[in-house]
């Protein structure tokens, strides 16, 4: 949800690149402060072995307060 700030901010391990990184807003004639929509990520590995992918929900001004969304994914690149 970019137009409210928040954001998932991403960190990858350095055998990923991300090829693209695109928002997609639910009616994207509107842009709309607060509206939903989907992030799409395409990830390329560079190496075979194990990648990782994390993420933080916040906005990128504010500082860590431990209450923020974590996610994270291990690759096993063959």
């Amino acid at each position: 949800n970019p137009t409210t700030g928040y954001r998932w901010n991403i960190t990858t391990g350095p055998g990923l690149l991300i090829l693209d990184d695109t928002y997609i807003y639910a009616d994207p004639s509107a842009e709309m402060t607060g509206e939903g929509g989907v992030r799409f990520l395409t990830l390329e590995p560079k190496t075979t072995g194990t990648e990782h992918i994390s993420a933080v929900y916040k906005r990128p001004w504010e500082d860590d307060s431990g209450d923020a969304r974590i996610f994270s994914m291990t690759f096993i690149v063959m």
